[in-house]
């Protein structure tokens, strides 16, 4: 099937792309947004930007609206791209989570699209399909748009397998077109996502290097110029435009880099959620098999999985490729993918520690599970050789029917391959939470009640993008009360801060600034209700004045002298910004020139291994559509292999490790656990998964404890135990229905210097108000016991020596007490409380060290 015109050679596989996509795409399709992680950050944030907007600022690094109205400067850390796609659908009259969902629909779709163009061009059209699928039904894809609601990162792998085609395209056949393409598209990823683009650096310039040392014309330039020689040569304009590229987006990144002093980013790695160290997954997490979608669970965990279908297709796909192609370029290719595809999931497994240690920007990656989203387009390019046999259009020596045949078969052969992904991907489509609905088109107001609901200040969870100087988060601001009956522009000179018989005589607003006149007696000092950042600057009657931000609030103050004076406060570029703005201002004006100007000679309009005769489409649409017909009719509406219940209608759990059916009072019932291992060493974790339903509706909210308690009755563990990685909060109790269960994770450390023997698991259910326990139940379902003994473990000793500098010992002894060989070492102590009441309990630890040799010691 021949296209020579560009419409159908472009129209016909993006048809057959969005058949294949409607599976993926189904759950995003309609009023309401899946519940997620971030949803609700990127809804409201383009609530903020469209404020901002509104007022006349198409960009701004400061959004003056957010934090109650004090501003916050979240743009000149973050880039904007994905929310300016996302802000488009919204203006053109979409219900913002419609808005929200069609962005994650583009972003599935652009990342086939993507992946396809790349996979066609390097190994033909079937490959480019099958790469298209293989890529975009990621488990990955799934995880982003419909539990962790990473927009900017949805939109980033959409933009990956571009980068990379566009790459490859100027690489192997040099245009003005392909030039632009490359460094806009890089441009776009860097304003786009951050961390994708420090990840996906890397893996760019070695593709390109990759290509230019084995790629290009015939071997007669070859034997004029050296390998490197040539390479280099080959490689000087994708290295122009990766040049480029990053120089007109210099005026985001360079601030975003160097002025992180200014802001508080090391709260964005200081809890367990986000620190790198607490997020690595094994290979049996990264490998595991698709497992079906549990309509029982109420808080199903969150899995980082590579795709063990995309796993097998890459496997098959190296090997067929290898023994198929003899060329240098796909076979150095397909070797460069798969040790590609080895690092990243290398980098995301505990392995790779000292190489997260080693580079401190990594840590700004926080999860190291990022890695096999990335490795999902070097697996589904392994995969697509899979799909990449053509027979011959004719052969005269085999009759029509075998040759129909063959065709028949390869058609077949194809189908199978795009149909493995899109059925391990069937139970990815069900949003985990569900779907919540937002309003259509929320105010700036709805954004305020949000940060007072969730206490998430200037829209962000960890508050990394808050000013050094604002010690105290706010709790509210004064000019609520201006946003909220309509008032704009918004009064931020607190006129409180005029002494007795001062007057503001005059006050003109405008986007991030005032000019005010104000007529004092006495000197003062002025307040303005913004959070001091730098780039704000104020004027006395034209003469700078210093900002003193008020502590611990950190909002802008700055000196008045008596009498009449025109104040100026306005928020404008630093002397780094507007360097850089330079840069970024001169790199557009040569690329600009370099697109225009360039001496561009003429050559092929395609990469030679592109393979310009298409499949018969049509078993490809009808594929796609049976598959969608499979999911509506079938996989939607009853239990199957894709997605079913666990809990039985008996109540009973299958599959359970320890089977209890415990029943508590007021309705709770404990159906057994499961445990990570028997036998833990003492600097280990151990890790359980409790499984609970309710017997009748809960009446209050309860939560759980675990602790190691010793054959003496002493308490071997920390006060609270840790959630496990990926753990999802069970709903309140008080909603649970009788035929859903959920699943209680715990991550159980045992104190430090915990000698080695057998401890007991207690298990303790309370309220979560009044922390009062909650009794078991005995056989006759009297109160029996305020704690369950769920089982013993084993500890043993630990696999490293102890170190009293890795404990945290607030009261630390510089060295050993009791110094001589036969005795035991005092290092110090720590209590639980700073505070405490005549009469209260408070918890006092002693560190010890036995007598070198010894494992234990009598105290």
């Amino acid at each position: 099937m021949s296209l020579r015109r560009p419409a159908l050679r472009w129209g016909l596989p993006l048809l057959v792309l969005v058949v294949l996509m409607l599976v993926a795409l189904w759950p995003l399709l309609r009023t309401a947004s899946p519940c997620s992680h971030d949803g609700a950050l990127h809804y409201f944030r383009i609530v903020a930007m469209r404020e901002a907007l509104r007022q006349g600022m198409p960009f701004t690094r400061w959004l003056p609206d957010l934090a109650f109205g004090y501003g916050y400067p979240f743009f000149n850390y973050r880039g904007a791209v994905s929310y300016y796609l996302g802000e488009l659908l919204f203006l053109l009259g979409m219900p913002l989570p419609v808005a929200l969902n069609a962005l994650y629909v583009l972003s599935f779709l652009g990342a086939a699209l993507g992946a396809y163009l790349l996979g066609r061009d390097l190994f033909g059209p079937r490959a480019g399909l099958l790469t298209a699928i293989a890529y975009a039904y990621a488990p990955y894809q799934f995880l982003d748009a419909l539990l962790r609601g990473n927009q900017p990162e949805s939109v980033a792998l959409a933009m990956l397998p571009f980068i990379l085609w566009a790459f490859y395209r100027l690489l192997v056949t040099p245009s003005r077109w392909a030039f632009l393409l490359s460094a806009g598209s890089l441009a776009l990823l860097a304003l786009t996502h951050n961390i994708s683009t420090l990840l996906f650096a890397p893996f760019l310039g070695l593709f390109v290097l990759v290509v230019g040392l084995v790629g290009g014309p015939p071997t007669a330039d070859r034997r004029r110029l050296t390998a490197i020689r040539y390479a280099l040569s080959a490689m000087r304009r994708p290295l122009l435009a990766l040049l480029l590229g990053m120089g007109v987006t210099a005026f985001f990144w360079a601030p975003a880099v160097l002025e992180k002093g200014y802001v508080q980013l090391h709260l964005s790695r200081t809890t367990r959620n986000n620190d790198f160290h607490y997020n690595f997954v094994t290979l049996g997490e990264a490998l595991a098999p698709p497992r079906a979608f549990d309509t029982s669970l109420m808080n199903p965990p969150m899995r980082v999985e590579l795709g063990l279908v995309q796993v097998g297709l890459a496997a098959l796909g190296l090997v067929v490729g290898l023994r198929r192609w003899r060329d240098r370029q796909r076979r150095a290719l397909l070797l460069f993918f798969a040790l590609s595809a080895v690092v990243m999931v290398w980098m995301s497994t505990r392995i790779s520690l000292p190489v997260w240690e080693a580079f401190p920007l990594l840590a700004f990656v926080q999860f190291p599970w990022r890695f096999l989203g990335r490795a999902a387009l070097p697996l589904a390019l392994l995969a697509g050789p899979l799909a990449g046999y053509r027979p011959p259009t004719a052969n005269r020596h085999l009759p029509f029917a075998i040759c129909n045949l063959q065709f028949a078969i390869c058609n077949l052969q194809s189908a199978i391959l795009l149909s493995l992904p899109i059925l391990a991907a069937l139970p990815l489509t069900y949003p985990p939470f569900g779907y919540c609905p937002a309003a259509p088109n929320p105010t700036i107001n709805d954004l305020f009640a949000y940060e007072h609901r969730t206490r998430l200040v200037g829209v962000d969870p960890e508050g990394s993008y808050f000013p050094v100087w604002v010690k105290e988060r706010p709790a509210g601001s004064p000019l609520e009360a201006q946003y909220a009956a309509g008032e704009r522009p918004i009064r931020r000179f607190d006129e409180g801060s005029l002494p007795p018989g001062a007057t503001l005589l005059q006050a003109d607003y405008g986007p991030n600034r005032a000019r005010l006149v104000v007529e004092s007696p006495a000197p003062f000092t002025a307040r303005y209700l913004a959070f001091y950042f730098p780039g704000w600057r104020v004027t006395v009657d034209g003469e700078p004045v210093p900002i003193e931000p008020t502590d611990p609030t950190g909002l802008i103050a700055f000196p008045v002298p008596a009498g009449r004076h025109t104040l100026e406060i306005a928020f404008g570029p630093t002397p780094l910004r507007r360097a850089v703005s330079y840069v970024s201002l001169v790199s557009l004006v040569l690329l600009l020139a370099v697109v225009a100007l360039g001496r561009w000679r003429g050559g092929q309009s395609a990469p030679p291994t592109a393979d310009r005769h298409l499949p018969d489409l049509r078993p490809y649409l009808l594929l796609g559509l049976v598959l969608f017909a499979f999911k509506l009719l079938v996989v939607d509406r009853r239990a199957t292999p894709f997605r079913h219940p666990r809990l039985r209608a008996d109540g009973r759990l299958p599959g359970v490790q320890v089977p209890l059916e415990q029943p508590f009072a007021d309705g709770m019932l404990l159906l057994g656990y499961d445990r990570s291992a028997a036998e833990v060493p003492a600097d280990g974790l151990l890790r359980l998964d409790l499984y609970w339903r309710a017997y009748t509706p809960p009446s209050r909210p309860y939560r759980t404890s675990v602790a190691v308690r010793g054959p003496d009755g002493l308490l071997w563990s920390p006060k609270q135990s840790w959630r496990p990685r990926g753990y999802q909060d069970y709903p309140p109790t008080p909603g649970w229905p009788p035929d859903r269960y959920a699943l209680d994770g715990h991550e159980v450390k045992f104190l430090p210097g915990t000698p080695p023997g057998t401890y007991d698991l207690v298990l303790t259910v309370f309220d979560q108000e009044t922390l009062a326990p909650l009794s078991l139940l005995n056989e006759a379902g009297q109160p029996a016991a305020p704690a369950l003994t769920l089982g013993q473990v084993r500890v043993v000793p630990p696999r490293r020596p102890w170190e009293p500098s890795a404990v945290a010992m607030p009261y630390r002894l510089e060295a050993c007490t009791l110094p001589p060989p036969d005795r035991p070492c005092f290092w110090g102590a720590a209590v639980d409380r700073a505070e405490a009441a005549p009469g209260d309990p408070a918890l006092v630890t002693l560190f010890w060290s036995p007598p070198e040799g010894a494992q234990t010691v009598e105290a």
